[in-house]
């Protein structure tokens, strides 16, 4: 007959396991819903150790205190159960990117210490922190990288593995050829699988690794600007959505900034073009433009936009394959950009009424931006100073700098304008040397406007002082210096100036 004493025992043992079971059951339904593919240990032991350990690393975790964290539960299941939960590396990520951040600062300081006192023990402390800080920066690699391998078979973890290796290797090591290249798959690998759920920052790290391979005499410039080709679009759209979406949401807060959720595509693609402007030159862009449209294959209306308004940003709008890329867009959808080009066009054809024709269309169609606005009224000004209509050109220049004053050419197209009236105009020798006043004053208002006509308004304000009236000259007709006077053939009032 078995003893009370054992009864109990048996009892005991029972309870444990049961109790081992529940606490399996229900924390493997609570971080393993509907994940079917996770994978435990076979053995029972192990199993339930496994279920117990990330129930413990969970709740400490979720404090968010990394040093209070009981790392020896997580390694436990990083090596013994890799396959039982996502979470073990999600975990991992984030706490070693604690690890890593904190000690990133630690060398920093150490070696700042060091090169202040020069002392043996510093550059021990220096050497000892930065070790650990590359181990930091080694295992949270290695932690990404065992979740490729384990679950890779799954979309979503291969583009968050792939997103947070390049993460880690360019916040921690982007000097080394070796790193850059492995930043560059891993985004590539991330961006192939993401598609429209890539992450905002990918296209910032992946154009600042490829600018340091490009520095480095890795790869060609040609080749950036191939990838910006190729991405830019997808960025730039992803800015748009954005940037409405924070309409929407002023609109519903009252105009509220604060509102507003933190900029990402907007300043992903602030960051990209910042770091590809010195590679966006015409030389590279012509002939890539040329092969994309030589080669036959349909270009988007998007595209079309994108690089008919890259000619115009670089001033390649004298090139024929800008023309090509402008009649094509036009073909499609006529917008702005477009029928501004074939204005140019026209304009470098000598065909001058054609040209103001298509200037007058894509004013018609920029409906939204007063710079846009401003830059086809200095066009239109610039085709009727050419068909010497120089009233309407000043009239249309007028109407560019009242839209942007910062437009220094329009005012040099009135001040050339007022040369040719005056010529044609100011029969009196008073009236023709005071005229000089009027085009000195507009070359002024220039270089105030765009300082880099300086040059040229200083040397043509040289030019006409010295065709301004004498002492004498304003003494027979009675006018003042400093006075207000209109001249009559040009119907503009100036300021009284004698030669010097």
């Amino acid at each position: 007959m078995v003893s009370t004493h054992s009864n109990r025992l048996i009892m005991k043992r029972v309870m444990k396991s049961l109790t081992a079971f529940i606490i399996m059951l229900f924390v493997a339904n609570s971080v393993m819903a509907q994940k079917d593919y996770y994978e435990f240990p076979k053995n029972k032991a192990d199993s339930t150790k496994c279920v117990e350990n990330i129930n413990i690393f969970d709740n400490q975790f979720n404090n968010k205190n990394f040093t209070q964290v009981p790392m020896k539960a997580w390694r436990w299941c990083y090596k013994n159960a890799p396959k039982s939960n996502k979470l073990i590396y999600q975990w991992g990520d984030d706490i070693y990117s604690d690890y890593a951040r904190q000690y990133s600062k630690e060398v920093r300081d150490a070696y700042k210490a060091y090169k202040t006192s020069n002392s043996d023990e510093d550059k021990a402390a220096f050497y000892s922190a930065n070790e650990t800080y590359n181990k930091y920066v080694d295992t949270l690699i290695m932690v990404n990288e065992q979740r490729m391998k384990v679950f890779g078979q799954y979309e979503e973890d291969s583009a968050t593995s792939s997103a947070r290796i390049a993460i880690a290797l360019y916040t921690h090591r982007k000097k080394e050829v070796e790193d850059l290249n492995r930043i560059v798959e891993m985004i590539q690998i991330h961006n192939r699988i993401a598609g429209e759920k890539r992450i905002y920052a990918m296209p910032v790290f992946q154009f600042g690794a490829i600018d340091q391979l490009v520095k480095a005499d890795q790869i060609d410039t040609s080749e950036i600007v191939d990838i910006y080709v190729k991405q830019i679009d997808f960025i730039r759209d992803k800015a748009l959505e954005e940037d409405a979406e924070n309409v929407k949401i002023l609109e519903e807060n009252g105009g509220d900034s604060t509102a507003l959720p933190k900029q990402k595509w907007t300043k992903s693609l602030s960051e990209v073009e910042a770091v590809m402007n010195k590679y966006l030159t015409c030389k590279v862009l012509v002939p890539l433009y040329e092969r994309m449209v030589a080669s036959g294959q349909p270009l988007k209306k998007r595209q079309l936009q994108n690089m008919v308004s890259m000619l115009q940003l670089k001033r390649c709008d004298d090139s024929d394959v800008y023309f090509t890329l402008a009649q094509n867009l036009c073909d499609i959808e006529p917008n702005s950009s477009c029928n501004v080009a074939l204005g140019d066009k026209a304009l470098k054809d000598g065909k001058f009424a054609d040209a103001k024709t298509y200037y007058q269309k894509a004013l018609d169609l920029e409906k939204e931006s007063k710079v846009q606005q401003a830059s086809i009224w200095l066009k239109i000004a610039g085709s009727e100073q050419r068909a010497g209509s120089c009233s309407n050109a000043i009239a249309s220049a007028k109407k560019a700098v009242a839209l942007n004053p910062k437009l220094g050419n329009a005012y040099l197209i009135m001040a050339a304008c007022y040369t040719t009236i005056a010529r044609a105009s100011c029969k009196e020798d008073f009236d023709r040397a005071a005229s000089n006043w009027v085009i000195v004053d507009y070359y002024y208002k220039a270089k105030v406007a765009d300082p880099s006509l300086s040059a040229t308004c200083n040397s043509r304000i040289a030019s006409h002082s010295e065709h301004f009236p004498t002492k004498e000259d304003l003494f027979f007709k009675e006018i003042p210096e400093g006075t207000t006077y209109t001249v009559p053939c040009l119907s503009v009032s100036t300021t009284v100036r004698a030669k010097k």
